[in-house]
């Protein structure tokens, strides 16, 4: 209710929060030795956990009310999809990674069970128990996922899909990359970059959306690609 009645910009940062997606500054330029690395390790990946959506539109409350349901309903609909198709966004994102490194003529290794825990300070991630055998590693989360309008005044559901990547210098611990990116929806919020879709993977309403969420994977699939190839670029690797 409350995420509702702001802005759809406002709106869209705060669910990006909920989702601990990161809205960063511009990252900075990776140094030279990790321009020149060979092999870079990949921490474990996991699947998207929140489903969000939403008709950010400002409507009535009457008409919030009925569309709520709607999208309560969109939301199980979407959660029992996933299942039933067995979508693995994580590894979708994986395997795009992969590939996009291999272009730069580096190898990804995939350390599946290997994660970051929360800090003491209960809102950032430590990596101190983290064992590689690179320089560097890669760590890549995603924020929320599912659909929103925002079109006025015709209805038009678009794909949500945030995706979160930092690097991290192995022995310091040091931060040398972070960025947000989404697909789909074009939020103008600092920091994060959007990546625009194919108009096919838009839909008039939720139950279309729903009806058709087949063409939906497909579209996080291509967004999860799209991804992928700038977060490879973004990192500087030469």
């Amino acid at each position: 209710m409350k995420i509702r009645s702001l802005s759809a910009m406002a709106a869209f940062a705060a669910l990006c929060l909920a989702g601990r997606a990161v809205a960063a500054d511009p990252a900075p330029a990776a140094p030279a030795a990790t321009q020149a690395t060979k092999v870079v390790s990949l921490l474990g990946v996991s699947d998207p956990t929140l489903i969000l959506i939403r008709d950010l539109t400002g409507k009535s409350m009457l008409s919030f009310e009925a569309d709520r349901k709607i999208e309560l309903d969109a939301n199980r609909r979407f959660e029992q999809a996933v299942k039933d198709r067995n979508f693995k966004f994580a590894g979708v994102m994986v395997d795009a990674l992969t590939r996009e490194f291999k272009k730069k003529n580096v190898t990804l290794t995939y350390l599946k069970d290997q994660k970051g825990k929360l800090a003491a300070d209960g809102k950032s991630d430590e990596y101190s128990a983290v064992k590689v055998g690179t320089d560097t590693f890669l760590v890549v989360w995603f924020g929320p996922v599912g659909f929103l309008n925002i079109a006025k005044p015709k209805m038009a559901y678009k794909p949500l899909l945030v995706v979160n990547a930092k690097l991290i210098d192995a022995k310091t611990q040091r931060m040398l990359f972070l960025k947000t990116y989404n697909a789909g929806y074009a939020a103008a919020i600092k920091g994060v970059e959007n990546v625009e879709l194919d108009m096919r993977y838009t839909f008039p309403d939720v139950d279309k959306a729903m009806k058709r969420i087949d063409l939906g994977f497909e579209g996080y699939t291509a967004a999860e690609k799209l991804i992928a190839e700038r977060i490879v670029r973004d990192i500087g690797l030469k």
